[in-house]
């Protein structure tokens, strides 16, 4: 993955973002500012190619904030909805968040696995659906744990 640095001013935030996680915290976004004021961006931030944030809202608000004009991004090629917000979801679960947050991501996290179960239990081959290279590890793991049981 090449990094590459983008204008804070040609970035868009993703509204996928604002609705699953509200907006950030002022404080936090202030203290990461200060942070990358001394140490820098130290994680590119996940861009489509039409300049809409996949990863790194925080990170984008803080470096406006520290008056950063560029920040390191990687691009993120052929994203659907679907996988933005399953990339969010995944790239933001190790961080503490509130019950609603949690489940803002298990309601996203169904709407990429339900369709790809259901085509399943159809017979059908779900790898072309959104997600599915994602998910498919962990119903590999599942299955092979159900068999050996």
């Amino acid at each position: 993955m090449e990094i590459f640095y983008m204008s804070v001013d040609e970035l868009r935030e993703n509204p996928l973002n604002v609705e699953m996680y509200g907006e950030p915290d002022e404080e936090e976004v202030a203290l990461l500012a200060l942070d990358i004021t001394e140490r820098g961006i130290r994680q590119p931030l996940v861009v489509t190619p039409e300049g809409v944030v996949v990863s790194g809202h925080r990170r984008l608000a803080a470096a406006k904030l520290a008056g950063l004009a560029e920040v390191p991004c990687i691009l993120q090629d052929n994203v659907d909805d679907a996988r933005m917000a399953l990339e969010m979801t995944l790239d933001n679960a190790p961080r503490k968040r509130p019950f609603t947050q949690l489940m803002a991501h298990a309601l996203m996290l169904r709407k990429v696995v339900q369709p790809i179960l259901k085509a399943r239990q159809r017979h059908e081959d779900p790898s072309g659906l959104p997600g599915y290279e994602l998910v498919a590890p962990v119903i590999k793991a599942l299955e092979e744990k159900n068999n050996k049981q």
